[in-house]
This record gives structure tokens, C-alpha cells and sequence, in this order.
């Protein structure tokens, strides 16, 4: 092999493994996209799942929240709620585990727009929930406010969005 060919494989193969990492490594706005979506799988539960199971998803899910995070839920037929804090959230999940034969979540075009201070983004997306106990689904938008500390993706605050209604 002569010298010049050696060297052209070996940029060839250091350009290829740059390449490979620039496309593998994740980019903030897919971090946040895997954390939302973690989130609706540690949200989701099934009718068997025992309780080390459920609590293991309940501390999932409430450890995805800033420590003061407010959730403010309104939908058609359903009174305001708000929630605030992971104290108040952790029981509103436990209920949910305890009242609900299952829970089936799914996320579904999520849209991250990162805001004007650093560590802070926007993320727009729909929620499909299904449940044991009731037949078909419910799907909501949402939008959340997000806060990154030590380097981890926290929602600050979940917000359910008005749409269009007769």
C-alpha cells in the first residue's frame, strides 16, 4: 500500500467517524423530545403491573417535574385543576394508578421551541391517554414550560390547551 493511499483511508475513516458522531449525538431538542416521551412511558401502566411496578412509575413521573411545578388542566366537561408542587402531583398520579385498571400514553407531535434565557424551552405536543376502565381514548394538547437543571430536562409547568370546540 503506498503512503499517499494510507493516508487518504485514514481521513476517509476519521471523516466518517466525525460524521457518525455529528449524526449520532444527540441534539438538545432530542433530548428533550426522548424526555417527553419517557415521560408518557413511565406515565403508562398496565392492569397487572404490581406495586413496585406503579411506584417505580410514580417516582418516574414526578421526578421529570421542577420541584415547584404547577400542572393547570381544563377540558370540555371537566372543571379547572391545578396542581402545584411534586408533593400534590405524586398524589394525583397515585390516584390515577389506583383508580385507572391501566393507562396507556402516547405523545404525539411534539414541537420544542427553546426560549430567549439559556436552560429554558417550550414544547407543544398532543397526548392520546387510554384506560382500562373506559373504552376508546381522550387526546388533549398540551404545552409545557421547561427548566434544565444539573443538566436535566424538568417541566416547570403543564398547561392543557384550549382548542376549537362548537
Amino acid at each position: 500500500m503506498s503512503r499517499g493511499f494510507r493516508w487518504t483511508l485514514g481521513l476517509v475513516l476519521v471523516a466518517s467517524a466525525i460524521g457518525g458522531l455529528v449524526l449520532l449525538w444527540p441534539t438538545e431538542t432530542k433530548r428533550v423530545t426522548r424526555m417527553v416521551e419517557r415521560f408518557a412511558a413511565d406515565a403508562s401502566f398496565k392492569p397487572g403491573d404490581g406495586n413496585i411496578v406503579r411506584l417505580a412509575k410514580m417516582e418516574a413521573v414526578t421526578g421529570r417535574f421542577a420541584a415547584d411545578a404547577q400542572i393547570r388542566f381544563e377540558s370540555l366537561g371537566i372543571p379547572v385543576h391545578e396542581v402545584s408542587g411534586r408533593d400534590e402531583i405524586r398524589q394525583v398520579v397515585a390516584l390515577a394508578q389506583k383508580l385507572s385498571g391501566g393507562l396507556d400514553v402516547k405523545v404525539y407531535d411534539v414541537v420544542v421551541t427553546f426560549g430567549p434565557k439559556t436552560g429554558t424551552a417550550r414544547v407543544d405536543l398532543t397526548a392520546s391517554m387510554s384506560s382500562g376502565k373506559q373504552e376508546g381514548f381522550t387526546a388533549q394538547e398540551f404545552a409545557l414550560q421547561l427548566v434544565k437543571r444539573e443538566g436535566a430536562w424538568l417541566i416547570q409547568r403543564a398547561e392543557s390547551v384550549k382548542t376549537l370546540r362548537r
